[in-house]
């Protein structure tokens, strides 16, 4: 292959990629043509697989909450929708060609270096999607609202609006799909006990009675999750309710956009799949057109030579990208009615009598009963302070010297 880029397609055409390496070789004005063709054909498909193309063209309406997309009654008869795919979610696939596979790691290291393998994504599971879905709009559209915890929250209704909106899909079709009457009680049993548990996102329900989901994240942090999502373009499986089929398309934001102009941008969406070579594709594991299950491991707009490349993996618990499922609450331990208020301390107040909660590198971190209150709520949260070892004294000294700094 040379120089010449390889294009993982996604679509299930996986001898693209071939013909546009070969191409690349021969003559590099062919292969710009031969890849605007290759386009152009998946995107003629999907026109006539969404009636003249309604849902390719993503514009903005004043009708739209998201002043994003198009209208909702554009997308009231089409199965066409999308899904937000963060890291760690589980995804079906189909290997294309290995001998197309390239190293994973350039320069350094490249002897121990994983292989990535075209694949073509095929299908989805419905009520893991509906859940990332609905954990993507509350990272993306939540708010901070007080009297329902820390952190980011967003209602049923809003979540049922921007579900439409958003994603170009109505939740109520999908709790249909999967047995359910509402989809609120899609939502309360998509977000059980145990899944709480396990995705770090609570529901909570207001003086009022309307509930809500919540996630212990600032503003910042969820739109940064948010961000890193690949949002990718399906359709539903003729034979089976509880799939959705993926259709080569992948979403991005439109950074150039004119007035005028989509606010979003439609592209054909290539896949590799990352191995090992010795485990995997020496073993026989992996080979042309087997089929998998495989997990999400990094998306890049512009990763294949320009073109968005989306990285899956076949050992989430190696490469740790399971990790990044759960929502890890890292606010500050509430306290009631603190010592000492942060914001009244000040250089050279003291002495402070505190209990050493953990030893770290060149210190240790202390609780001497210090609070800091939360903006716009009547709580207190713990603030550790930091002691360095050198600035420590030993135990006679503390006993001598009542007026240093004393750890219990």
């Amino acid at each position: 292959v040379g120089r010449a880029s390889v294009s993982y397609s996604s679509r299930r055409a996986c001898p693209i990629s071939a013909t546009l390496c070969s191409a690349a070789v021969d003559d590099q004005n062919k292969l710009e043509e031969e890849s605007s063709n290759a386009y152009d054909a998946i995107l003629r498909e999907l026109s006539e697989e969404a009636n003249n193309n309604q849902v390719l063209d993503v514009g903005p309406e004043t009708i739209d909450p998201d002043g994003q997309g198009d209208s909702v009654d554009d997308f009231a008869e089409s199965n066409i929708q999308y899904a937000a795919l963060e890291p760690g979610t589980v995804v079906h696939i189909e290997v294309g060609d290995i001998s197309l596979a390239r190293k994973a790691w350039k320069k350094r290291r490249r002897s121990g270096s994983p292989l990535l393998v075209p694949c073509s994504v095929l299908n989805v599971d419905r009520a893991s999607t509906v859940r990332w879905n609905l954990i993507y709009l509350l990272e993306k559209f939540g708010s901070n609202k007080s009297g329902l915890g820390n952190g980011i929250s967003i209602s049923f209704p809003t979540l049922n609006q921007r579900h439409r909106s958003h994603l170009k899909f109505s939740l109520q079709k999908h709790a249909t799909a999967l047995g359910f009457e509402t989809s609120a009680e899609l939502i309360e049993h998509l977000f059980n006990a145990r899944a709480q548990e396990t995705y770090g996102v609570k529901l909570v329900e207001d003086d009022q009675g309307m509930k809500w989901l919540n996630a212990p994240l600032s503003r910042l942090k969820a739109q940064k999750r948010a961000n890193k999502a690949a949002v990718l373009q399906f359709h539903n499986d003729g034979h089976q309710d509880d799939t959705l089929k993926h259709s080569g398309i992948v979403r991005n934001k439109n950074h150039n956009r004119q007035e005028g102009e989509n606010y979003y941008r439609l592209s054909a969406l290539s896949a590799a799949l990352r191995v090992s070579q010795k485990e995997d594709v020496d073993s026989g594991m992996i080979k042309d057109g087997s089929l998998h299950a495989a997990v999400v491991f990094d998306y890049d707009p512009a990763g294949d030579a320009g073109s968005p490349l989306l990285t899956l993996s076949l050992n989430p618990s190696c490469n740790q990208v399971r990790d990044k499922l759960k929502i890890v609450d890292r606010t500050q331990k509430i306290i009631q009615n603190p010592d000492y208020d942060l914001k009244n301390l000040h250089l050279g107040d003291g002495p402070l009598e505190g209990k050493v909660l953990k030893l770290v590198r060149g210190g240790a971190l202390v609780d001497c009963g210090v609070g800091r209150k939360i903006s716009n709520q009547e709580v207190y949260v713990r603030v550790t302070g930091f002691l360095q070892f050198k600035d420590a004294v030993t135990s006679e000294q503390s006993f001598a010297q009542p007026e240093d700094v004393l750890l219990s």
